[in-house]
């Protein structure tokens, strides 16, 4: 197996000394770069990062949709369409452009120049539906999904930890 990365690492690390702090039962990760977590880890880590995508998700819409005055300020597309592929590609759902670009809430155009620039950047990638020729399908590349789930969990982690 690989070398853990050494932002993860740290997060193991950091999620450990939580655990250690709150006196919980919860078993420890390795927090050795020698060796990878075990499989249960993983499934609980992958299930942290969802739901801390879901509720990054809901909060955004919930704020456009108490706010729409002003919705337009608030405006990520990029950041919206990451977190929604995240979402569908959790899930195992295949994703069209479209429905990448409705998630954004934004104009078509301006969803598809990020979707462009997202490509460009290695976090996502197109290809044509082999079922329907109308269509183009859009997933989160590894990359784009390790840094999704880098920021997730280190987030997670930030907003758990104790005050000092």
């Amino acid at each position: 197996m690989g070398q853990i990365d050494p932002q993860l690492a740290t997060l193991v690390h950091a999620l450990n000394k939580m655990v250690d702090e709150l006196g919980s039962a919860t078993p420890r990760m390795a927090d050795t770069e020698s060796i990878m977590p075990t499989a249960e880890d993983q499934i609980d880590l992958d299930q942290v990062a969802l739901r801390r995508a879901q509720h990054i998700f809901a909060e955004r819409r919930a704020r456009e949709r108490n706010m729409p005055e002003c919705a337009s300020l608030f405006g990520e597309p990029g950041w919206d369409m990451l977190l929604f592929l995240y979402l569908t590609t959790r899930r195992g759902e295949e994703t069209s452009v479209s429905s990448a670009a409705y998630a954004s809430a934004v104009p078509p155009t301006t969803a598809l120049r990020c979707l462009r620039d997202m490509e460009k950047s290695g976090l996502v990638r197109r290809w044509p539906d082999a079922f329907d020729g109308r269509r183009t399908l859009v997933e989160l590349t590894q990359q784009g999904l390790t840094a999704i789930e880098r920021f997730l969990l280190q987030r997670f982690a930030r907003d758990t930890r104790k005050p000092s």
